[in-house]
């Protein structure tokens, strides 16, 4: 049974992308009746991380390979496989509104890059951390929010991470309302390890023109994970990690006290229930303007760990 797992896409032609897949190096542990995998970054082909801190090799521009499907990592030995995809999504601003993989629609790049000092988009791939990931130099940046749409929420221009079969996300033209291929598989995210970005610390920090500085707003900022039925549609179960707060009144909530977060932290996501097939990353924060979100909404994720039935 072929399944929607996101992202309207309508009259697009179909892309064809290579899929990588891997699996999850040394940490795959095998118990009764399921798998538990950490899906680390380390193994990452060279053609799929981003080649400088602005991440040129995620958009249709780049004089090169474009990396349009995303990472995809096999979970131990199941047929169950965990995909990071960019999105591909129509683009209002383009003349003749074509429809293509750009990272700025929203989606993941892998990167190793530790720029802590460029303060503007051109650093959007850099993590606010000396030593790049948790426990070795790659990780997965995350960029995109939801959006309103009329009465409801939207999730299309969100990073979504797909439990899905071999053959992945993949656009396809004959069905523009069913527009994605791929088996959904289903599983619990135990725990994913979080690290500001380069861009988003120095923004909350200092401001940038957009974004407020948070200190000069009692403001505050939070990543939100968000559980997805095969539809993609919210399960209404989420787990919210905040990133920054300056507010007196959230401080026993976030955890922090006039502060950005800093370094890598392990985020609990057992909330999320345990049959989950999708997971969006969205964000929330107190400085909002016209157009949404002021503060850049990215955020490093590095070993994630999910549990999957065999």
């Amino acid at each position: 049974m072929k399944l929607n797992f996101g992202f309207l896409i309508y009259g697009a032609a179909f892309l064809t992308a290579a899929m990588f897949t891997a699996c999850s190096d040394d940490d795959d542990q095998v118990l009764p009746g399921y798998t538990i995998t950490t899906v680390s970054f380390d193994k990452v082909p060279e053609s799929m991380i981003a080649v400088d801190e602005y991440g040129s090799n995620y958009y249709s521009s780049y004089d090169g390979e474009q990396v349009k499907s995303g990472y995809m990592a096999r979970i131990g030995e199941t047929d169950t496989y965990v995909q990071f995809p960019v999105n591909y999504l129509w683009q209002e601003w383009v003349p003749g509104n074509p429809w293509k993989y750009e990272f700025y629609n929203g989606g993941f790049v892998v990167s190793d890059f530790t720029n802590m000092t460029g303060a503007d988009y051109k650093n959007q791939c850099s993590v606010y951390n000396q030593s790049g990931g948790h426990n070795d130099a790659n990780f997965i940046v995350a960029n995109g929010y939801s959006v309103a749409n009329g009465a409801s929420v939207s999730y299309d221009k969100c990073a979504k991470i797909y439990l899905t079969d071999k053959t992945g996300y993949q656009v396809v033209l004959s069905d523009p309302d069913q527009p994605v291929s791929g088996e959904a598989h289903y599983g619990t995210f135990n725990s994913v390890w979080v690290c500001n970005t380069t861009y988003s610390y120095l923004a909350m920090k200092d401001g940038n023109g957009i974004a407020h500085a948070l200190k000069d707003d009692n403001g505050w900022f939070k990543v939100v994970f968000v559980a997805m039925d095969k539809n993609c549609k919210p399960t209404g179960k989420t787990v919210s990690y905040y990133l920054a707060n300056f507010d007196a009144s959230k401080t026993k909530e976030s955890g922090l006290d006039n502060e950005i977060r800093t370094g890598w932290n392990k985020v609990d996501l057992s909330g999320l229930g345990d049959n989950v097939c999708t997971v969006a990353i969205d964000f929330e924060g107190s400085d909002v303007g016209a157009y949404g979100i002021n503060t850049p909404a990215y955020v490093a994720l590095d070993d994630l760990e999910i549990k999957v039935n065999e």
